[in-house]
């Protein structure tokens, strides 16, 4: 087309090569955050995600990453949408539960063993170093 007013592009709208957030540069907190958080989820998944899982999974990073966001904003004292929130919550729970994650309960020391283990040297054995 020749660009006149009033004339359509033939030009796709959409990316000839669509982007998601995995494809993102990894040197930004942003992608780095998305790709571990999505590869906690696998790995929740038994490391070998079908297609469909993984779909799933994705999306379920990136409502945590919406939803992370608004709390970001609520903690600076922004005012938030809380209908939005709510909802993101929502969808979040239908997704994990969708995927068959689940809470489970972990062993978790006692307050009397931390403050033992402190006790002894100042800082935990298995602290950074």
């Amino acid at each position: 087309m020749t660009g006149k007013a009033g004339m359509r592009s033939d030009k796709p709208t959409v990316p000839a090569r669509p982007r998601d957030f995995a494809a993102l540069d990894q040197r930004y907190r942003i992608p780095r955050w998305i790709r571990d958080r999505l590869a906690a989820v696998e790995a929740h998944l038994g490391g070998a995600p079908s297609t469909l899982q993984l779909s799933l999974a994705r999306r379920l990073v990136h409502v945590e990453m919406l939803a992370v966001n608004i709390e970001t904003q609520l903690a600076a004292g922004l005012e938030i949408n809380v209908q939005v929130y709510v909802s993101l919550i929502d969808r979040a729970h239908s997704l994990s539960k969708t995927l068959g994650l689940r809470r489970t309960a972990r062993d978790v020391p006692s307050l009397a063993a931390i403050r033992a283990e402190y006790a002894g040297n100042g800082t935990p054995k298995d602290a950074p170093p």
